[in-house]
């Protein structure tokens, strides 16, 4: 039984990870934390895992911006509303390139 939930886990998961273009190797138990001493393994660990990341990306979106870096933050519910609208008014492909131009 363990194998077989291992198993809907990994396929429900696949799929976005193939969406999602993650670099690769990348994760949080890859991360060097001493190379980066005012970042708690802690604190992230427990952004994670609660609230508050919306918060935390729009305010690293903002220092970005102020660095000079293009910076596209929406939430995911907001973003699929707009995916959504386009495709009822027949520019999906239009929108979704416009996502992919800001990104880059």
């Amino acid at each position: 039984m363990e194998h077989e939930l291992a198993e809907l886990d990994r396929r429900r998961i696949e799929p976005h990870l193939a969406q999602a273009r993650l670099l690769p190797g990348k994760t949080l138990e890859t991360f060097d934390f001493a190379a980066v001493p005012m970042l708690s393994k802690a604190h992230v660990s427990a952004i994670t895992a609660g609230v508050g990341k919306s918060h935390l990306g729009s305010a690293i979106g903002l220092s970005l911006v102020e660095e000079g870096y293009r910076v596209l933050f929406s939430r995911t519910t907001d973003l699929v509303q707009k995916l959504q609208q386009a495709w009822r008014d027949l520019v999906l492909e239009s929108a979704i390139a416009k996502l992919e131009n800001s990104t880059c």
